[in-house]
């Protein structure tokens, strides 16, 4: 019994150091984690309020071509109708001149 308090005595001195080193890796690995959260948090907010500006400014661009492709279209249609209406003159001229020559 003599030799066994003393090893009794090391082995709960061994499990109490040993249980302290584990309630300390614990409680390092929380705060660890919550540091890398914390990061990873800082970093989305910072990721989405780039983002954000530039959704913002690939919508203005965006609005833009859209207007300068309208005006686009609006030209092209007006100038389909000018070159229409060219054709016609140039039909009526066309028997205009006919007509003048049948005259003669």
């Amino acid at each position: 019994m003599i030799f066994m308090e003393p090893l009794m005595a090391s082995v709960i001195t061994a499990l109490i150091a040993a249980t302290a080193s584990v309630i300390v890796s614990v409680i390092n690995n929380v705060a660890q984690m919550q540091k890398i959260r914390d990061e990873q948090r800082e970093t989305f907010n910072r990721f989405s309020a780039e983002t954000g500006k530039a959704m913002a400014l690939t919508d203005e661009r965006i609005k833009n071509l859209t207007d300068e492709v309208k005006k686009h279209n609006s030209i092209v249609e007006r100038m389909y109708k000018v070159e229409q209406n060219q054709a016609v003159f140039e039909r009526e001229l066309e028997d205009l001149r006919s007509d003048v020559k049948q005259v003669s």
